[in-house]
């Protein structure tokens, strides 16, 4: 479990979230990855989907936070880690991202970290 130190309110989208003090986070969870396949010749744009997909947020005055959006995504084949590239939170359940082109074909672990340092995986999740 991950812990937030926030004292205000604040807005992801259209979407305001209001956090206590010390806000116990769940650990995120990686269910889908829409499409679920590209071809190696080409990239692919994919929507990474699950739960509890949470910004960092730290406290940086009495009256100030910071908002950290960076994710983290990766595919992984017999131990060799692609990185996914523009990786973009949109929703607390979605994230966008593009498959780089060249990759061998196979079925590919989906990786996902938090800007908490907190990771999901995905088994065989994409399709080359």
């Amino acid at each position: 479990m991950v812990r937030h130190t926030v004292q205000f309110p604040f807005r992801l989208g259209g979407l305001v979230l209001a956090v206590s003090c010390v806000q116990p986070v769940d650990a995120p969870e990686l269910v889908s990855m829409d499409p679920a396949w590209g071809w190696n010749g080409e990239t692919t744009d994919v929507v990474l989907l699950g739960n509890d997909f949470y910004p960092g947020i730290a406290a940086t005055g009495s009256d100030r936070f910071e908002i950290d959006r960076q994710f983290d995504a990766w595919l992984t084949l017999e131990g060799n880690r692609t990185p996914l590239e523009g990786v973009s939170l949109q929703e607390l359940d979605a994230l966008s991202a593009r498959v780089p082109a060249g990759l061998e074909p196979g079925r590919y672990d989906v990786g996902l970290r938090t800007p908490n340092g907190v990771e999901s995986i995905l088994a065989r999740g994409f399709s080359v």
